[in-house]
């Protein structure tokens, strides 16, 4: 909860600030930053560079860049100004509010003691899974994944179909006969097809035949291009059918997938991670004397 507030905020903010206009924020970050005369712009910063003092608190650069990493990517996008100037401001306010919070002596209390505890518990669950996770993926990893997925794999035939698809059998007969006798496929299925493709004239684009129902995959297999046939009875209603082309699926390139693989690849390692934890510790939950609606008292960690 107080992660999402805490986007929320910032997404407020970057918006303001765009709303105001990059050349003051420019003008901001240069004076956050000094700007540098050699040609590498990072020559004279570190993770220890200060860029905002707080009452007798320092906010550095390397605080800024670990808070940047943590954002949502539409947030990554932002211009580096915007995004330097937002996180500067939120980890301002961050910082007089938890000089306020220590004031009033929130940090002595048992529930927000708790509440830090877990706070570092996920942080460095998260920071571990994500280590392992980005040590996986690497050229050889992408290629194997790849080579499992596409390059050792049959060709899946896929059809092209467009279809009208008709609630009461009779009326479908009358849709067909009017095809018969020369009317336009397409703006009957715009005019009279129950589903969503009737907006672009009945067509299903490129389907697999794992992709149709039976009574429909059947069909279709057995037709030839350009053919109408039907109608055909599935669990939706009464389908007249038109196949538009046939084909085998095109292998993808690998950068055409290469997110879809990483994200995989992480996922499975991230799984497989946990896995050789738990069978190389021993974990035993002490729950059987606990009774269930105790997750619900709050009191108990209220001083």
């Amino acid at each position: 909860m107080r992660a999402k507030f805490l986007h929320q905020t910032f997404a407020i903010t970057a918006c303001l600030l765009f709303a105001i206009g990059t050349p003051a924020l420019a003008q901001t970050a240069v004076q956050a930053v000094p700007a540098n005369e050699s040609s590498d712009p990072l020559a004279d910063v570190d993770h220890e560079t200060v860029l905002a003092r707080v009452g007798e608190m320092e906010i550095t650069l390397g605080e800024v860049i670990a808070y940047r990493q943590t954002l949502p990517d539409q947030f990554q996008q932002l211009p580096d100004e915007v995004l330097l100037e937002s996180i500067l401001s939120q980890m301002i306010d961050h910082t007089l509010l938890k000089q306020a919070a220590q004031d009033a002596g929130l940090d002595r209390e048992t529930a927000f003691r708790i509440a830090l505890l877990n706070t570092h518990r996920e942080v460095m669950a998260r920071a571990f899974l994500a280590r392992a996770a980005q040590q996986a993926v690497s050229e050889e990893a992408l290629a194997e994944a790849y080579a499992a997925q596409f390059t050792d794999k049959p060709a899946v035939p896929e059809v092209r179909s467009s279809h009208i698809l008709i609630e009461d059998k009779s009326f479908a007969d009358e849709i067909k006969a009017q095809l018969d006798a020369g009317a336009d496929f397409a703006s009957l299925a715009e005019k009279y097809s129950s589903d969503a493709t009737a907006s672009r004239g009945g067509d299903r684009g490129w389907l697999s035949y794992a992709d149709m129902v039976p009574e429909y995959g059947d069909t279709v297999n057995g037709m030839s291009t350009g053919e109408i046939v039907g109608p055909v009875e599935t669990p939706f209603g009464w389908h007249i059918i038109r196949v538009d082309g046939k084909r085998d699926r095109p292998v993808p390139s690998l950068a055409e997938v290469e997110p879809m693989l990483i994200a995989e690849i992480r996922k499975r390692v991230e799984r497989e991670t946990l896995e050789t934890l738990r069978n190389a510790v021993s974990v035993k939950r002490l729950t059987d004397d606990v009774p269930a609606q105790a997750v619900r008292a709050d009191a108990l960690i209220q001083d």
